[in-house]
């Protein structure tokens, strides 16, 4: 098993496969997950470890990556964009762009819509 600090990951991406592909190599480091939360800045969360709490909410079931990929997934395609002012978006964007990094301590991934992925 790789230690937390072992690696560094981004990708801004549209294609369902980049998706599954980028959550199996984080799940090198743990191999299930527990916990999930959504934060303010629209990231959603999957924890392998932490404590529950106001904002770290219990999981149905401890997921492996085939849940994860689809609960994470699901909740993807699910976002509306929000009215922000940050918001780049010229209309070339697809709907499916999304952002995807290492967490850290605890948390495995952070995922988000890219609303401006070619940032026009």
């Amino acid at each position: 098993m790789m230690h937390p600090s072992n690696f560094k990951f981004h990708l801004i991406a549209t294609e369902r496969l980049a998706f599954d592909r980028a959550l199996e190599i984080l799940f090198l480091e743990e191999r299930k997950v527990r916990l999930w939360t959504v934060t303010d800045d629209h990231w959603l969360e999957l924890h392998a470890y932490g404590i529950e709490g106001p904002k770290l909410f219990p999981l149905p079931y401890e997921m492996n990556v085939d849940g994860a990929k689809e609960f994470a997934w699901g909740w993807l395609v699910s976002q509306e964009r929000p009215h922000t002012p940050y918001i780049d978006h010229d209309g070339s964007t697809n709907e499916n762009a999304f952002e995807i990094t290492k967490g850290q301590w605890g948390c495995l991934c952070r995922i988000r819509k890219e609303w401006a992925l070619y940032y026009k």
